[in-house]
């Protein structure tokens, strides 16, 4: 297909050059010079379509936010009725980061704070998790001592950081996980 007549498919090469640039230079390190190049088009078309690097930026970043909210969506799709449940739910979020290491990395650049503020990340899963999280709570299956949006902000955090470190560390890190954030279950 020729972009260049599909202003769609003009949109997602640039923001899938922007996304490959953000990822191997971070944000401060990427030009708008550089994601043109890499996705064959001009740089006023970038700015035609996005107006700014931030507003590029917000774009890849509601793409990973968008993909992290349907995975979350079809994890929380049930309610957790026993243990096993919490942990499949941890289970399957970590494989599916383990096999989308991109978008492990993105997400993490993002929560980095070298990257300029995206607050709705928070919002749009906090809808998702924090009804699930209480229900679990409800049945003590979750740890009830503390609020459900620090339990979820907690979960998330350690899953995302155990692609931080080598892999025989990562099991240990996950393993952990259940532990920390759900009482009473080995």
């Amino acid at each position: 297909m020729n972009c260049a007549f599909d202003p769609l498919a003009t949109r997602r090469q640039i923001l899938n050059s922007a996304e490959k640039r953000f990822l191997c230079d971070g944000y401060a390190g990427t030009s708008l010079t550089q994601i043109a190049k890499e996705a064959a088009v001009s740089k006023g078309l970038i700015i035609h379509h996005f107006c700014s690097k931030e507003q590029l930026w917000e774009a890849v970043a509601q793409l990973h936010v968008d993909k992290t909210c349907e995975v979350l969506d079809k994890l929380c799709s049930n309610t957790p009725e026993e243990p096993a449940d919490i942990q499949q739910f941890i289970r399957d979020y970590h494989a599916h980061l383990a096999d989308n290491q991109d978008h492990v990395r993105f997400i993490l650049l993002i929560r980095s704070g070298t990257t300029p503020s995206y607050n709705t990340i928070p919002d749009q899963i906090t809808k998702i998790l924090t009804p699930w999280i209480e229900n679990g709570q409800k049945r003590q299956l979750i740890r009830n001592d503390c609020p459900a949006q620090h339990v979820w902000l907690t979960m998330m955090s350690l899953i995302h950081a155990s692609f931080c470190f080598e892999h025989n560390l990562s099991k240990h890190f996950f393993e952990s996980i259940l532990s920390i954030t759900l009482s009473g279950i080995s």
